[in-house]
């Protein structure tokens, strides 16, 4: 029962993740570019 719970928990975790932010994962892959390229051009 414990092992089961342990299984379910972190996929549920993913799942909202995966659902709830995903327009923050967007945004911090575009955060991730404009730094990428501010540091390109600054070096």
């Amino acid at each position: 029962m414990e092992y089961k719970h342990i299984i379910t928990a972190p996929s549920y975790d993913l799942l909202n993740i995966v659902t709830m932010s995903h327009n923050q994962i967007v945004s911090f892959l575009i955060s991730i570019l404009d730094l990428l390229t501010i540091l390109h051009i600054c070096f």
